[in-house]
C-alpha cells in the first residue's frame, strides 16, 4: 500500500539474538565435555603445527655412541702414521641443540665427528681436536672427548723381505709330504719407521693339513709373522703387507705341499755276502744301521719288498773278525722318496763252534 514504510527490526532485537547465540555456545563449551575435548585437541594440533614449522625452537639432547671418523689414511700421503692415541676414540658422547621438530628423529648416526688433521705435518706428539660437521638436525655444543693426544711416526716402506716357512706337524700315517713351498718368496712392508726398520724376515706358520686323498697337492692359506735380526717377533699392528711383484695387500701367504702314498719296505740280505771267512771261522750275524726304509711314489702298489735291497756286496773272503761296509739302497725311477740312500752293514765273524 502506498505510504507503507519498510520493516526494520529494532536494534534491541538484533542485539538480543546475538547475545543468545554466544550464550548458547558458551553453555555448550562450559557444560558439554565433548566440546571441551575438541577444543583442547584443536589447540594441541595448532601448537604442534606452529612448532614443527619453526626450526628456531630447539632443545638440548644427549646422544651417546657417536662413531668418530678417524681418517688417518690421509696422513700416509704426508709420510706419517699414528701409533698411539686412538685407543679411546671408537665412539664419543655429545650434546646438541636440536630443533624440536627433529628431536625424536636424531640419533648417533645423525652427527659426523672427525679428527682435525689439517695441521698435522710432522712426527712426534700432538693434541688434535675433534670437530663436528654442520647439519640441519642441530648443532653440537659439547663432545665428551674434545681432543686426542696423538703420537706419530714417519711412515715408510721396505721391500725384498724374504719369506721363510715354519713347518708344524707331520704328514698323516701312510703318506709322505714333499717340502712345502710358499707361493710368495718376498714381501714389502709399510708402517712406522721404528718397526719396519727392525724387520729381517717374514715367517709363514704352516700347519700340515689332514690328507687322505692319495697322490695330490694341497694349498693352505697360512698366517704370517715378522722377526728381527735377533729372531724376536715384531708387532704387526700397524703394518701393511704386499706381495712383491703383485702389488696387492695380503694378510696370509698360501703354502702348497704335494703328498704321496708311502710304504715301509724291509731290507733283504739276499746275495749280500760274498766269499767265505778263513777256515775255522764263520759269519755269525748281519746287522744294518736301519732294518727298513720308507719309500713313496704316486702309485705304491708297485713297491714291494722284492725291490728293497742293497746294491753291492760285502766280501768276507779270508776274514777272521767283524767288518762294516756302507752300501747304497737301490732306488727305482718310480720312487719319489726314500728315507735313506745308504745303509751301514756290519758282518759279525767268529770261530766256528766245535760239535761234540
Amino acid at each position: 500500500m502506498m505510504g507503507e514504510q519498510p520493516f526494520h527490526p529494532r536494534s534491541g532485537e538484533t542485539d538480543h539474538k546475538s547475545d543468545s547465540i554466544w550464550k548458547r555456545l558458551w553453555r555448550m563449551v562450559c557444560y558439554q565435555w565433548q566440546w571441551k575435548l575438541l577444543c583442547l585437541l584443536l589447540a594441541v594440533c595448532l601448537w604442534g603445527i606452529v612448532i614443527s614449522q619453526n626450526t628456531s625452537l630447539t632443545r638440548e639432547k644427549s646422544i651417546p655412541g657417536v662413531t668418530v671418523n678417524l681418517n688417518t689414511e690421509s696422513l700416509k700421503q704426508k709420510g706419517l702414521i699414528v701409533v698411539s692415541g686412538l685407543e679411546d676414540l671408537e665412539t664419543v658422547n655429545l650434546k646438541a641443540e636440536v630443533p624440536i621438530r627433529y628431536y625424536n628423529t636424531v640419533n648417533a648416526s645423525t652427527f659426523k665427528i672427525s679428527l682435525d688433521l689439517s695441521e698435522v705435518t710432522a712426527p712426534g706428539e700432538q693434541d688434535v681436536k675433534l670437530v663436528a660437521a654442520g647439519t640441519i638436525y642441530g648443532s653440537v655444543k659439547e663432545i665428551s672427548i674434545p681432543s686426542a693426544h696423538l703420537v706419530l711416526e714417519r711412515y715408510i716402506t721396505k721391500g725384498n723381505i724374504p719369506v721363510r716357512i715354519d713347518l708344524n706337524g707331520e704328514p698323516p700315517e701312510g703318506y709322505w709330504g714333499k717340502s712345502p713351498r710358499a707361493e710368495v718368496s718376498d714381501v714389502s712392508v709399510a708402517g712406522p719407521a721404528s718397526v719396519v726398520n727392525s724387520i729381517a724376515r717374514c715367517i709363514v706358520h704352516y700347519a700340515v693339513p689332514e690328507w687322505n686323498g692319495g697322490y695330490g697337492t694341497e694349498r693352505t692359506a697360512s698366517p704370517i709373522e715378522f722377526y728381527d735380526r735377533n729372531n724376536t717377533p715384531v708387532s704387526g699392528q700397524f703394518l701393511t703387507v704386499t706381495a712383491d711383484g703383485l702389488g696387492v695387500e695380503i694378510g696370509t701367504i698360501t703354502v702348497q705341499q704335494t703328498f704321496y702314498p708311502a710304504v715301509t719296505l724291509r731290507l733283504t740280505d739276499a746275495g749280500l755276502i760274498q766269499g767265505t771267512p778263513r777256515e775255522g771261522y764263520e759269519v755269525k750275524n748281519v746287522r744294518y744301521s736301519v732294518n727298513s726304509i720308507t719309500a713313496a711314489a704316486e702309485d705304491v702298489s708297485m713297491l714291494t719288498e722284492d725291490l728293497a735291497y742293497l746294491t753291492g756286496t760285502v766280501d768276507v773272503t779270508g776274514r777272521t773278525e767283524d767288518m762294516t761296509s756302507v752300501l747304497e739302497v737301490m732306488r727305482p725311477s718310480s720312487y719319489v722318496y726314500i728315507s735313506t740312500d745308504k745303509v751301514a752293514v756290519t758282518v759279525e765273524i767268529g770261530p766256528k763252534e766245535q760239535s761234540e
